[in-house]
């Protein structure tokens, strides 16, 4: 376990962690704000004075879940809902340029969206893995592409990665797993290593931009009854079962490291690390590799060159990280975008709903 004691409970709720911290009228970003562990983290940031922007696949049910909570007109006012669908680099590209537009800062992003143990290979838009592509490469997108506004701030901002202990379930790190390969599929260790990328991808951000004052963590909520596992069979009886929720959380405690990482001074939670329980924790030692953190960058810059020359070039022209060197390595992409992708997630049962839960794990151990 990591050195630096935390002063709130491994049980703490979110509400609690958020109620030491005066957030009045900062600005943050949430992205699958519509249940679970979002909406939650949503909650308690608008409650406390934050404006908070949720980038979410439905915005309709979003809206309808967020009126639900029943807060105050004025939290209520301080929540925006745009749509953003992780398994499109348009629509990802569509929300940033939007915040991009905007001249306010932002003093955060919660990366909490994500989908768990699809029972077979379904490709993005944009030809990745579905797991890997909106747990990882869709927020990496996002993530580089509001780095202006995060910097605009002038001040310390942050990155917050939800990953999960499933990264252990993960085959180790090599390059030649990435992008996912549909010969190799396998649903929890795919999902594994969409979990071990976000560790590594906070890891990494952290090493390039903590100069810039922006700092980056990754975590593991617990193991939540939401519905991230709704999309394989094995997952849904785990949760529905008696006896595994007698070692789950509450949402109200599961959203509290994600709130710790985002607010917590960073002498009492460094940066650049992984947490559990509102705690410092020890990720898998090749999750914890800054060589591996490095090599994932690369390659992930290498397909976004690839797949979306025109978002590259966006990110290279802001000047906050350094990509020329990706130009000159040659092609690796084997990946080639689905024309026949639908868009509109909401009528293909197939396809999996991208920003629609969040990010707490279930898996055989």
């Amino acid at each position: 376990m990591g050195s630096h004691h935390s002063r709130f409970a491994k049980d703490a709720t979110a509400e609690e962690v958020a109620s030491q911290f005066d957030i009045t009228s900062k600005l943050y970003v949430v992205t699958g704000g519509n249940t679970g562990l979002g909406l939650e983290t949503v909650r308690v940031l608008a409650s406390r004075g934050a404006r908070v922007i949720t980038g979410v696949r439905r915005p309709d049910v979003t809206e309808t879940a967020i009126n639900g909570l029943e807060l105050p007109q004025e939290a209520r006012e301080r929540i925006e809902i745009l749509p953003l669908d992780l398994s499109s680099l348009d629509s990802v590209l569509n929300f940033a340029q939007e915040l991009r537009s905007r001249p306010e800062a932002l003093d955060g992003l919660v990366l909490n969206a994500g989908v768990m143990a699809l029972p077979e290979y379904i490709p993005t838009a944009d030809g990745f893995e579905s797991q890997w592509g909106i747990n990882h490469f869709g927020h990496f997108t996002l993530s580089l592409l509001l780095l202006p506004r995060l910097i605009a701030k002038q001040g310390p901002t942050r990155i917050v990665s939800v990953s999960s202990q499933a990264h252990l379930r993960s085959p180790r790190f090599r390059a030649e797993l990435f992008p996912p390969s549909r010969e190799r599929y396998d649903p929890f260790p795919n999902y594994g290593l969409s979990k071990l990328s976000n560790i590594l991808f906070a890891n990494a951000l952290n090493e390039r931009l903590q100069d810039r004052q922006v700092t980056a963590y990754s975590l593991h909520p617990g193991v939540i009854p939401t519905d991230l596992g709704r999309n394989n069979s094995w997952a849904t009886f785990f949760y529905e079962s008696r006896i595994a929720r007698l070692f789950m959380k509450t949402i109200p405690q599961g959203s509290s490291t994600q709130i710790y990482c985002l607010l917590e001074d960073a002498a009492q939670a460094p940066p650049g690390h992984y947490y559990l329980d509102n705690h410092q924790a020890e990720a898998r030692e090749d999750a914890a590799s800054l060589e591996n953190a490095t090599q994932l960058w690369d390659i992930s810059l290498r397909l976004l060159h690839e797949v979306k020359p025109n978002i590259f070039d966006i990110i290279r022209d802001d000047h906050i990280v350094s990509l020329d060197h990706i130009l000159q390595q040659p092609p690796l992409q084997s990946v080639q975008p689905d024309h026949d992708h639908d868009h509109d997630h909401d009528h293909d049962h197939d396809t999996p709903p991208a920003a629609a839960a969040d990010e707490e794990e279930v898996h055989p151990i």
